[in-house]
């Protein structure tokens, strides 16, 4: 619900530190509970290791 409207249309390749910086910050902006952050932070977390461990954004 909040990370493909945020993140779903950007290249792996381009999440930089910045962007995810600006995600959360927009999560905060737009009321997102802390708790919701917390969840949702964890989940990106994965998806972006799980890319990662496959290859498709570098260390």
């Amino acid at each position: 619900m909040h990370i493909n409207p945020a993140l779903g249309s950007r290249k792996l390749n381009s999440v930089t530190p910045t962007v995810v910086e600006q995600f959360l910050d927009d999560l905060e902006a737009n009321g997102v509970g802390r708790g919701n952050q917390v969840s949702i932070f964890r989940v990106r977390k994965s998806i972006l290791l799980d890319a990662h461990e496959k290859g498709a954004i570098p260390k």
